[in-house]
């Protein structure tokens, strides 16, 4: 595994909600526990950090109906104005939102405190080096009472992503990837709770593999092509370069074989990720 600390993406949204329900599921999962956790606290401030294209905002308005601010975080311009789109409509009034432009390692929330910091499929986009500095900082931004709640994907025995590096290797190219950063959890839950019980009341980790029956051609390769699988193919020249192309039909054969389809001509994907809902 490549150790820089951080990895960038240019986000397309389309591309990103192929797999919509599949990239929701987990959020709403992490969701669930960070509203009961926060059952007998008032819950009036909250941030999403790497909000995506908001389609999870709807599900945030509604199970913190008093909240009177969700400040929605992201890097792409592109994500955010798909987020502000959806939100529209769904009907989220305008002014309960902030849409906000920005890297989650500078972000700060202003003179108010969080009652919930939220990060759905964000946090791996940079190293545990970074973790160590951030997720404190993030403790800091919290009200008593108040929650930190993320979730990222843990691929590091998955076939998805480890072709991503076999497929470089197969075509001579490893040398032009050697510092591009593998984008998944690097640590077991046993480093992240040494390093947020000192600041918590409470921390609860846990892993959850979700098995997907996928249709079309070849759906994990489209399903991993918006989001781990980019960094690659922009170090190899971006999507119309010659290298681009040629790893990411090599790679495309690699999972097509990794994962063939069932009889009925779906394909089981089988995604892995950590959560943590940490209370201060």
């Amino acid at each position: 595994m490549n150790q820089v600390p951080r990895a960038s993406r240019v986000w397309a949204p389309s591309q990103y909600l192929r797999f919509g329900s599949e990239r929701l599921r987990p959020g709403l999962d992490l969701l669930a526990q960070a509203r009961a956790t926060l059952s007998s606290s008032p819950s009036n401030q909250i941030a999403d950090l790497g909000c995506g294209p908001g389609n999870l905002t709807p599900f945030i308005n509604e199970s913190f109906p008093d909240a009177h601010l969700i400040q929605c975080i992201d890097t792409s311009p592109q994500m955010l104005e798909k987020a502000r789109q959806s939100d529209h409509e769904f009907g989220i009034a305008s002014n309960a939102i902030q849409y906000i432009q920005a890297d989650f390692e500078t972000f700060s929330p202003g003179a108010e405190s969080l009652d919930l910091l939220f990060s759905n499929a964000a946090l791996h986009w940079v190293s545990f080096d970074v973790h160590t500095r951030l997720l404190p900082r993030f403790m800091t931004f919290l009200k008593p009472g108040g929650v930190l709640a993320f979730q990222i994907p843990d691929t590091r025995a998955q076939p998805s992503h480890l072709l991503m590096i076999e497929a470089a290797h197969a075509l001579g190219l490893q040398d032009r990837i050697k510092s591009t950063r593998w984008v998944t959890c690097e640590k077991d839950p046993h480093e992240y709770y040494r390093l947020l019980s000192p600041l918590a009341s409470s921390v609860n980790l846990w892993h959850s593999n979700y098995t997907f029956a996928m249709e079309g051609e070849n759906p994990v390769a489209d399903f991993t092509a918006s989001t781990g699988l980019g960094p690659y193919v922009d170090a190899l020249g971006g999507l119309e370069s010659e290298d681009g192309k040629r790893y990411i039909a090599k790679y495309r054969e690699l999972i097509a074989k990794a994962y063939p389809k069932e009889a009925d001509g779906k394909t089981l994907f089988s995604f892995n990720r950590f959560f943590a809902v940490v209370q201060k």
